[in-house]
């Protein structure tokens, strides 16, 4: 640290009439001595005694010399007794608040700011102070920092730091205030913040109350406020549900601190599963699982939480807006209900189609490589998948044909639709499979897929019109398939 001095000197006039400079460093001496032990600064102290009206050996006036013996010997130099007496009056009221309060003072030369945040003492940790460095740093465009932590017997603890500028530049102070009073909030108070911004504020109380403890030390140390909210959100009406598991998913926020993920968590009571189990699902949905974190909730019920950090295969997020119901439908049923999961679920995340409707084209897709097997399975998929629009095209005309809740006004519309759609294309295997999809929409006379509570899936094909269908052809043939179907 370093003390530097200056006098300016002005006429009869008011203007500069000359300037001396006095630069030094301070001994370590002059840091290790009491501050009321330095005449220049005994006279301070007993200025803003006088001026705060404190009674000699009264509580107040005890706190006020420790905040003045405890505050930076920088600061206590280069402050006027008035900027002393405004930011010591303002610590010593918080000495009985549990509050957050933020000073600034940009120096004279325009060198440096000095700022100082005060807060209880138990919420001061050493990667708090890092954080508010950096953000000092950025905010003020410095090019370096220094700090000094004073720690007394009473809060506040204080938390001096001097950014070295350029210039200093203009700066909201409210907003940087904010922005601190944010990060020195504990992991309880922000959690509980973001609950009653999202449910009525005794709900949040009681979630906050009931769970928060439940969860381990590093969940709360990693996981990003806003994941944790919605995880307690979700596990809350799993544990009130009975149910056995649930499916949540978010984008994380940008925190400017590598890429951004999307979180799918599987809410599960009753523990963990393995991997094997799980991992395979979200690989069907065209996703590439980047990392999977897992927590288990203490206490009864035996909670736990699979949370996958996952991208598309662009590497960019979900839109969660747009797909993210149907991924969760989809995830419940192959997780939770042991429902058909293959690749062709990428067409969950890539079109509007719902999870029902890829139903249909998984039906159509196994019956026709079962009459005619020219293209493996793969191939299949990965020919749909390539083509989204196609792929909702021709769910549309199969919902205009059987869905009793339209006329069919539009069949011919989307037909047409269908066939430019095949004339783009130009591989003529891709083309020839997805023509046979048409060929087979066309060629189905009836189906139950409308009906409620069904079994299976079932269709009446007229068979001449299957496409590649071997000879001899009956007049119809119906396709069935379902669970407990072979």
């Amino acid at each position: 640290g370093g003390g530097d001095g200056e006098v300016v000197l002005t006429g009869i006039d008011g203007r500069t009439a000359g300037e001396a400079r006095m630069v030094g460093l301070f001994t370590s001496k002059a840091y290790m001595q009491q501050a009321s032990d330095i005449p220049m600064l005994r006279r301070k102290l007993h200025d803003i005694l006088i001026a705060e009206d404190l009674i000699e050996g009264s509580h107040d006036h005890k706190a006020m010399i420790e905040l003045f013996e405890t505050f930076s010997k920088h600061d206590l130099f280069a402050s006027s007794t008035e900027e002393l007496l405004g930011v010591l009056g303002g610590l010593l009221k918080l000495q009985e608040r549990d509050h957050v309060k933020l000073f600034i003072r940009p120096d004279t030369l325009h060198r440096s700011v000095s700022i100082l945040v005060a807060l209880p003492r138990d919420r001061f940790n050493a990667d708090l102070r890092r954080e508010l460095q950096d953000m000092f740093l950025e905010e003020f465009g410095g090019t370096s920092i220094d700090y000094h932590l004073a720690l007394g017997d009473a809060d506040p603890a204080q938390i001096h730091f001097t950014v070295w500028v350029p210039e200093v530049t203009d700066y909201d102070f409210q907003r940087l205030e904010s922005r601190v009073v944010s990060m020195t909030r504990s992991w309880e108070e922000r959690l509980l913040g973001t609950l009653i911004s999202r449910i009525d504020k005794p709900t949040a109380r009681e979630l906050a109350r009931k769970w928060a403890g439940r969860f381990p030390d590093y969940y709360s140390a990693s996981t990003p406020i806003e994941i944790a909210a919605t995880d307690m959100i979700k596990v809350d009406a799993l544990a009130r549900s009975g149910a056995g598991m649930s499916v949540g998913l978010q984008n994380e926020a940008d925190g400017g601190k590598g890429e951004r993920l999307t979180r799918i968590a599987l809410y599960r009571a009753g523990g963990k599963r393995p991997l094997s189990e799980l991992l395979p699902a979200l690989e069907d949905l065209g996703l590439t699982v980047v990392e999977e974190i897992p927590s288990r909730i203490s206490g009864p019920g035996d909670y736990f939480i699979h949370d996958f950090g996952v991208l598309r295969p662009d590497g960019s997020q979900i839109d969660v807006e747009a797909s993210s119901q149907r991924i969760v439908d989809t995830l419940e049923a192959a997780w939770g209900r042991g429902a058909e999961s293959d690749d062709l679920n990428r067409l969950v995340v890539s079109t509007s189609l719902e999870p029902r409707d890829v139903e249909i084209l998984r039906a159509y897709r196994t019956y026709w490589r079962r009459v005619a097997p020219i293209f493996t399975l793969a191939y299949v998929n990965d020919t749909l998948s390539a083509h989204p629009r196609l792929s909702e095209l021709l769910v549309d005309l199969f919902t205009e044909r059987f869905d009793p809740d339209r006329d069919g006004s539009r069949y011919g519309e989307v037909r047409d639709a269908v066939l430019a759609g095949l004339d783009s294309i130009p591989s003529i295997e891709e083309d020839r499979i997805l023509r046979a999809f048409l060929e087979l929409i066309e060629a189905t006379v009836r189906t139950n897929f409308y009906q409620e509570d069904r079994p299976a899936l079932a269709f009446k094909l007229v068979s001449k019109a299957v496409p590649d269908a071997p000879l001899p052809h009956p007049l119809y043939e119906i396709f069935v398939l379902g669970p407990t179907v072979e």
